[in-house]
């Protein structure tokens, strides 16, 4: 019961200050979470933000039946949906690594463990229902799957230890180098994964005007790190208007384009290049490198180009 009261009373304080703050900015009532909460499952407009491939025949009923199960109305079911088990398949063992494999090993070691690993797996079960996937949905599970997978790490160093002295702990501290190892990886593949906002510096650090300057932001850039934090410039016009096409006289009044790569024969007679910047391309193994076998491939992504008019019109002010 006290347990219900704090959470009770936490609820009602969370609800005024989201409601009130967000209501404030909005200029309109508003609870942001429960508006979300509505449009992704009341709705079933999720997948309007985006999925994987159509249904495949052999599992359409089984679609069908799971939204027959929660409730939502099967004329609301969208023709495209990302995969049911994507999470399962994907992002769960991107995210957990070695620990995906430990949970359910924790699991069945310990009853006391079952309770903490199922709830996790029921979490992201339901949220596999939607179309629309993504990891942040479902990063609330982890905490309870990297308990279970504690556990099954304990399991497996009390085995061990029985077969050789010291070897659990070796396995334990096996495991996780591994780990920590394939995530310096990932990081730094990441880090290569977010041209747009690299762009968006040499921009700034090419361009020292600060009034009559107009930047178009592509699609690409606007997807890999681009965002009001990084409009650094109060004075110049920042825009992301979308459908625009190389060329095209709207974008020619733009005095600065951030471009993909492969749009640059469009614009070299009317612009100059800034800056290329080189993007994740892939990642290959060379075994004359060790112990750092692992190169990442980068590529031109994004150019940074001006108008030449721009230029032009600077010179003779």
């Amino acid at each position: 019961m006290k347990l219900l009261y704090h959470g009770t009373l936490a609820t009602i304080f969370s609800l005024v200050a989201t409601i009130s703050i967000d209501s404030y900015y909005w200029r309109r009532y508003l609870w942001p979470e429960g508006e979300v909460l509505w449009y992704n499952t009341v709705m079933n407009k999720s997948s309007n933000w985006g999925v994987s491939y159509h249904i495949p025949a052999h599992n359409k009923y089984f679609y069908v039946t799971i939204h027959f199960l929660v409730l939502i109305p099967l004329r609301k079911m969208k023709k495209m949906v990302s995969p049911f088990l994507w999470y399962f398949y994907s992002a769960l063992p991107r995210a957990l690594l070695f620990a995906y494999v430990l949970s359910p090993i924790g699991a069945i070691a310990d009853k006391k463990i079952r309770m903490i690993f199922f709830a996790g797996i029921i979490f992201v079960l339901i949220y596999s229902i939607l179309p629309h996937k993504e990891l942040r949905f479902i990063i609330y599970a982890f905490p309870l799957l990297n308990i279970a997978a504690a556990r099954g790490l304990i399991f497996i160093q009390r085995k061990c230890n029985k077969i050789l002295p010291h070897l659990g702990s070796i396995s334990i501290f096996g495991i996780l180098l591994l780990n920590a190892s394939i995530s310096s990886v990932t990081l730094c593949v990441s880090y290569h994964n977010y041209p747009g906002g690299n762009a968006m510096l040499e921009l700034h650090r090419h361009v020292k005007e600060k009034h009559g300057v107009s930047v178009h932001i592509c699609n690409l850039a606007a997807q890999t790190g681009v965002s009001r934090f990084s409009e650094l410039e109060p004075s110049w016009n920042y825009s992301k208007i979308e459908n625009l096409r190389n060329g095209d006289e709207r974008i020619l009044k733009y005095s600065h384009l951030i471009i993909e790569a492969s749009d640059w024969d469009d614009y070299k007679t009317t612009h100059r290049q800034l800056a290329i910047v080189n993007g994740y391309s892939d990642l290959r193994i060379n075994w004359n490198l060790l112990p750092y076998p692992l190169i990442i491939s980068t590529k031109p992504q994004l150019f940074v180009i001006e108008n030449i008019k721009f230029k032009e019109a600077a010179i003779d002010s």
